[in-house]
């Protein structure tokens, strides 16, 4: 969930089914997101917990790179704190869940540590924080609506 794949293919849907204003907010959140996570990792550096932890098994070979922030984890939270719009307010407790059981499952890989996962969630709030402040959703619904309204020409008398 916290892949760049699953990200497109969220914003390819959001595209395909016209909400142009929640598409544009994922594209911004998330790409906040994912360069923070990389900034932090080159500016941190820190080391994944099977190169400095004796005993721990890395499942997931294809990663590499510092550990710190989760770059999954920051993604993830973002795109799912975005796509909360589309869910009834007594559901979007399975949100936070999710975006939980993300983080747990980097962990259970055994390719990031539990202060990983919370540098992944303060970027990926602070990102959807961000966006949700600068309030990208009304200026793009606002421009959305003023070109609909210039393609709708006026009845000649």
């Amino acid at each position: 969930i916290g892949s760049v794949y699953f990200f497109g293919a969220c914003l390819g849907f959001l595209l395909l089914t016209k909400h142009y204003a929640v598409a544009t907010k994922l594209l911004v959140a998330g790409s906040i997101a994912y360069l923070a996570s990389g900034l932090a990792k080159s500016l941190w550096g820190r080391s994944r917990p099977t190169e400095v932890i004796q005993g721990i098994v890395n499942r997931d070979y294809t990663v590499f790179g510092p550990g710190f922030p989760s770059g999954h984890t920051a993604l993830a939270t973002a795109t799912i704190l975005i796509l909360t719009e589309f869910l009834p307010k007594k559901f979007r407790i399975f949100a936070f869940v999710l975006i939980i059981l993300v983080g747990l499952s980097r962990i259970y890989l055994g390719i990031h540590a539990p202060l990983d996962i919370f540098g992944g969630f303060a970027i990926g709030f602070g990102a959807v924080a961000l966006v949700n402040h600068l309030q990208i959703k009304d200026i793009i619904e606002a421009k959305v609506n003023k070109s609909a309204s210039k393609r709708q020409k006026p009845a000649k008398a």
